[in-house]
């Protein structure tokens, strides 16, 4: 399938939470959940607004609550945030919009040892949900912690596809590097 178009990607219930995060620092929890995707207005602008700024903050905080996220203030803006807490609001704002494949790029890097285990911790709840999970990383333990199945490129070709409980660190390294799945073991 060719995807055109970011949009056509979120109509097929796929969204990415990319490794820049692509958060508004300025911004609240709740807007950067429904950035480029704002309640409508309605035709009393004014009235609206409150209405449609008290429901979004609302459904925000429902989310963050289903996914056990925490963080300072829905009303904070994402800048005041951790990066763990920035990296999960970005994580809510596809879960929020009843996302089917996440696609995860590089989300613990640059975060400190207990950010990384929070955002290990989501990513695998999210499989549990039943939410596919595309993980990118080059942390081979992260790939460890929160994978299934592995599939392990080498300068742009598919070198191997294993399971995850069928492998181990030596072995992933090893089909990283280009060794062949019979070399590597």
């Amino acid at each position: 399938m060719t995807i055109a178009s970011p949009t056509f990607a979120r109509s097929l219930g796929i969204e990415t939470v990319f490794q820049d995060l692509a958060l508004i620092p300025n911004l609240d929890a709740a807007a950067n959940l429904f950035i480029g995707r704002e309640l409508g207005w309605g035709p009393l602008k004014g009235l609206m607004r409150v209405t449609r700024d008290r429901a979004m903050h609302e459904d925000a905080r429902t989310t963050l609550e289903q996914l056990d996220i925490h963080i300072p203030s829905l009303h904070a803006e994402v800048d005041e945030f951790s990066g763990g807490q920035r990296q999960a609001i970005a994580v809510a704002r596809a879960i929020r919009w009843k996302a089917k494949l996440v696609i995860l790029d590089e989300p613990t890097a640059a975060l400190s040892v207990p950010e990384q285990r929070k955002v290990l911790a989501l990513a695998r709840q999210l499989a549990a949900q039943g939410v596919a999970v595309i993980f990118i990383t080059h942390n081979i333990l992260d790939v460890i912690a929160v994978t299934d199945r592995l599939v392990i490129l080498h300068r742009g070709q598919l070198a191997a596809e294993v399971l995850t409980k069928e492998s181990n660190e030596h072995e992933i390294v090893s089909l990283i590097m280009g060794k062949t799945k019979a070399s590597a073991a």
